[in-house]
């Protein structure tokens, strides 16, 4: 599969970072979507597109950077976050930043980029999931619960692409 342009949100450090290095070598263009510039310098081939995925107006930064489901070949979610801490001191607001980072805003990139995923053109898409969406553990309810709903969401939606012929898949 040769990849024109990938899109890494969540790509400024940590795995998402690792990924678009490794990406270099088999995409065209790379950009990288993140509230923070990385502190290394990116590929040649790789960008920076600022952006914080609790701001409104994701789709229209979306399209405002040329990253429109018809030039993006390639779509890796990484961004996510969240704190180990007990279930009660957690605020209202950070309940709700937690929600809309790991499992809202993740939940409208896979909705703005599904015409790509169910055509008959291959896309790749890959959504960092994590094993304490499948696991209860003490201390990361709230992360865990996110990372539920989006490993959920992958499987619903995989489900559905096969059901309607797809070969592509989350």
């Amino acid at each position: 599969m040769s990849i024109r342009k990938a899109l890494v949100v969540g790509g400024s450090n940590g795995i998402g970072l690792a990924v678009v290095m490794k990406l270099a070598d088999r995409c065209d263009t790379i950009v990288v979507m993140d509230r923070v510039e990385p502190d290394v310098p990116l590929p040649s081939n790789a960008s920076f597109v600022k952006f914080n995925l609790l701001d409104r107006g994701l789709e229209e930064n979306l399209e405002n950077a040329g990253l429109t489901p018809e030039n993006v070949d390639a779509l890796v979610i990484t961004a996510g976050f969240g704190r180990i801490a007990p279930f009660e001191t957690f605020l209202s607001k950070e309940i709700e930043n937690v929600y809309e980072v790991n499992a809202v805003a993740l939940t409208r990139l896979i909705r703005y980029y599904y015409s790509r995923l169910s055509g008959h053109k291959d896309f790749f898409c890959a959504v960092m999931g994590s094993i304490a969406g499948l696991l209860a553990s003490p201390m990361i309810s709230l992360y865990s619960a996110t990372k539920a709903a989006i490993c959920k969401l992958t499987e619903g939606v995989n489900a559905e692409l096969e059901a309607n012929g797809s070969l592509n898949r989350i």
